[in-house]
């Protein structure tokens, strides 16, 4: 075995350990929202869960943390770890409720508490949810 065959060897198998690092950590995610995303939640992601010293759940959400969600569903899905008809059902459920949340001007509040979907903090949310909506249809027009 010569110097540039080793050297691909190596690559490949950082490469692939890369690969499996960043798959384990999606379905950690996809398992953290089953979890904690459901009829309790409004079906809305928390902002973070908190393992130590004990659980604890932040009861808020925002425009970000709702996008993330989302677009880790339709990975999900991707990834083969949901299936399309539960990929459909969750973005429902988030959806429906999104349309329930209080806006000003069309925009999403930030920090809304996800048990009463009322707003904690009175400050609009823009660019994150174009971007979200753009990567969320293009993932789902290829699916």
């Amino acid at each position: 075995m010569n110097r540039n065959s080793l050297r691909l060897r190596l690559v490949a198998g950082g490469i692939a350990a890369i690969i499996l690092a960043l798959a384990l950590a999606g379905l950690g995610l996809t398992l953290l929202f089953e979890r904690h995303v459901g009829p309790d939640s409004h079906d809305l992601p928390p902002d973070n869960v908190q393992t130590v010293p004990h659980l604890m759940v932040a009861q808020r959400t925002s425009p970000t943390n709702i996008g993330l969600y989302l677009l880790a569903a339709a990975c999900a899905e991707r990834f083969g770890w949901i299936g399309t008809a539960e990929l459909v059902q969750r973005l429902e459920r988030t959806l429906a409720t999104l349309a329930r949340l209080p806006r000003h001007r069309g925009h999403l509040l930030n920090w809304i508490d996800v048990q009463t979907l009322q707003p904690l903090l009175l400050v609009a949310s823009t660019g994150y949810r174009a971007m979200v909506r753009y990567i969320l249809r293009t993932l789902l027009l290829t699916c």
